[in-house]
């Protein structure tokens, strides 16, 4: 009965802090609390039916990023300026999309927490003949490394929407090695200065400001990954490959899919 209490406890204490239903946050519980200790309450019916009366009482719903639909992801990057800084954001805004990227490959959390094995170096992204190769070495779902995605992205017709053209504009202006990090706005001291999570949302949300966006708060990194999976299942990509694009471990990918009216209306006819 202890360990079941404890159990219950540090439950509620992480569905508060991510703000998860608490079946997801039992599972998160499982695999990042409780991870190398047995955990032998969790199919049992009374501990299943203490988390449908708590979801029923706390009645919190996942809060998720909007997502940036094609038109929007054009504004942001006619809006910016043309210097480095507002080049290598725009730059990696067009990844964010068009790879359904997570931005912990392209940003870390700090300066100093640039970790080559897990952020996208120049090495990671080669030119090809049809545009860009690039290999994610790490995710979410790929903890260990233990596989490479390589992921192409190609020329678009618009150039305001091409990644291919705004990396290789961005090499240009701030060449470096192959093993240095892939966005970063300059050198201080021989240290390259990458952008980090932070500074990706801040300015996002700061371009969105200038556009006039209202919600521009509800916005996250995550809205690049989810309005690009959208767009591709919009285009009438399969969602078995938009899964294995934006390396989901599962069907959730699903979740990040937003349904436009019309492909409502068909179903309902």
């Amino acid at each position: 009965m202890g360990f079941y209490l404890l159990a219950i406890f540090v439950i509620t204490k992480v569905h508060s802090i991510f703000r998860l239903p608490l079946t997801a946050t039992c599972h998160r519980t499982c695999h990042h609390v409780f991870t190398g200790f047995e955990f032998p309450f969790y199919e049992t019916p009374e501990l299943k039916l203490t988390l449908r009366g708590l979801d029923c009482i706390l009645k919190q719903a996942p809060s998720r990023a909007p997502p940036v639909t094609p038109e929007l992801l054009r504004d942001l990057i006619k809006c910016a300026t043309n210097s480095s800084h507002d080049l290598v954001f725009s730059c990696a805004f067009l990844f964010a999309f068009f790879l359904f990227a997570r931005i912990s490959n392209l940003a870390p959390a700090s300066v100093s927490s640039f970790d080559p094995s897990k952020q996208f170096c120049r090495g990671d992204i080669v030119v090809t003949r049809f545009g860009l190769s690039v290999s994610f070495k790490w995710s979410k779902t790929n903890q260990t490394g233990a596989r490479l995605l390589k992921l192409p992205l190609v020329y678009t017709a618009d150039p305001n929407l091409c990644p291919v053209r705004a990396y290789l504009r961005m090499c240009s202006c701030l060449p470096a090695t192959a093993s240095a990090p892939s966005f970063f706005t300059g050198c201080r001291a021989g240290l390259y200065i990458v952008i980090t999570k932070t500074q990706f949302v801040l300015v996002f949300r700061s371009r969105l400001a200038r556009m006039g966006v209202d919600n521009r708060s509800h916005f996250r990194g995550h809205s690049f990954r989810r309005g690009g999976a959208t767009w591709a299942f919009r285009a009438g990509v399969p969602s078995e490959l938009i899964q294995i694009y934006g390396d989901w471990a599962s069907d959730a990918c699903k979740c990040y899919l937003q349904f436009s009216e019309d492909a409502k209306l068909i179903v309902a006819l």
